[in-house]
């Protein structure tokens, strides 16, 4: 019984994901989210998921994250890993949607309610293929 309370999530969490327009992801829009934490000042993890289907041209993305660490500003770019050399798909999923998780950063001290920002950075104006993207605060 300690083992699944251990599991379950505090009520500091946060997760929130947002879904990508059918006809894609421009680069120009960054998705925000605001974490709320149960205090006002919290010091956690900050992670990001992405969910993709296999339209996916590309075997990684490129991300720019911009979230707020003790009143700083700090914006981190991210490559994500997609697909190993062979083309074979990483993540959870089945034969046409696949999901990863990434760490943007550990041990940050982040107020609720401040902006984290996220937008791909690659070298199109439209990424088709991305069908969520979420980030997660936990301490």
């Amino acid at each position: 019984m300690a083992m699944i309370a251990a599991c379950a999530p505090s009520d500091n969490d946060y997760s929130s994901w947002q879904a990508i327009p059918q006809e894609g992801w421009r680069y120009a829009e960054a998705l925000t989210f605001e974490p709320v934490h149960a205090d006002s000042i919290m010091r956690g993890n900050l992670t990001l998921g992405l969910r993709h289907d296999d339209r996916y041209a590309y075997s990684n993305v490129w991300l720019e994250v911009a979230y707020t660490d003790h009143d700083r500003e700090q914006v981190d770019t991210l490559n994500i890993v997609l697909a190993d050399k062979y083309g074979k798909w990483r993540g959870i999923g089945n034969a046409t949607d696949f999901q990863v998780v990434d760490t943007i950063a550990r041990g940050i001290v982040h107020a609720s309610r401040t902006p984290v920002r996220v937008r791909h950075i690659m070298r199109v104006d439209t990424l088709q293929g991305i069908d969520l993207v979420g980030i997660e605060f936990h301490p």
